[in-house]
């Protein structure tokens, strides 16, 4: 994958803009990678991780056409030896178990060919589970270096593991045409806002002041109105 850019990657797909003004993505690059060593991922497992996401985004450009029989190959012949180079497996056995499978049948197991269109599915589901799970390592790698260790016997984090909570908040989006869907999408992103900004900002002005720690009034934005409007007495909903 030497001297691909983002263009190079289906996944990613293609943009009119691949640079942000003031932003490099060597820097930040150079900048993930200490931000990693400094919680102790290099050498070996830094290699692994990126062996990963390369893998993943290659995956994205593996392409198949029909056969005879209901049968499919391998058509991007190139794309798939890179993905093998980056695997570092048999090119045989990827290539089987993409485009053929395995049915039992009163114990008795038949390879069976797939069409192009389920060797994709299987390709992009691999694409997915690489990255699922990479994540899920990657989280529980930080987790561990992030919590406190046991002193003299005493358990300085109350017997919790440390955790990393992520909000994936829907994001609101307005298309020309708008259905149902999408305004249950919208709906739970200002529910999800509200919860946010209760937490952050009201709940701790509150508690702040409860407690006589000095603390200015924080203007935020506050969309309520928003939700009201959604399920209110007089709503759309």
């Amino acid at each position: 994958l030497t001297d691909a850019d983002s263009s190079a990657f289906k996944y990613v797909g293609e943009t009119k803009s691949a640079d942000v003004t003031g932003i490099s993505d060597a820097n930040r690059f150079e900048e993930t990678l200490n931000a990693l060593k400094i919680i102790g991922l290099e050498g070996a497992d830094i290699i692994s991780l990126m062996r990963s996401i390369c893998a993943v985004m290659q995956l994205g450009n593996i392409s198949f056409k029909a056969q005879s029989n209901d049968s499919s190959e391998i058509s991007s012949l190139e794309e798939f030896q890179k993905l093998i180079d980056v695997f570092e497996v048999n090119h045989s056995l990827l290539k089987d178990a993409l485009t053929t499978s395995k049915v039992n049948v009163r114990g008795e197991t038949f390879i069976k060919s797939v069409v192009p269109e389920v060797a994709k599915e299987r390709c992009d589901s691999l694409a997915k589970a690489i990255y699922s799970n990479v994540f899920e390592w990657l989280v529980s790698f930080i987790n561990k270096a992030t919590t406190a260790p046991k002193v003299g016997g005493h358990d300085f984090n109350g017997g919790l593991t440390g955790t990393i909570g992520l909000l994936d908040i829907f994001g609101f989006e307005c298309f020309k045409v708008n259905r149902f869907e999408q305004l249950l999408i919208n709906h739970a992103n200002e529910k999800l806002q509200v919860k946010f900004t209760e937490d952050v900002f009201v709940a701790v002005q509150v508690e702040y002041k409860h407690e006589g720690v000095p603390i200015e009034n924080i203007c935020f934005p506050d969309n309520s109105s928003v939700v009201l409007l959604l399920e209110g007495k007089s709503s759309l909903m």
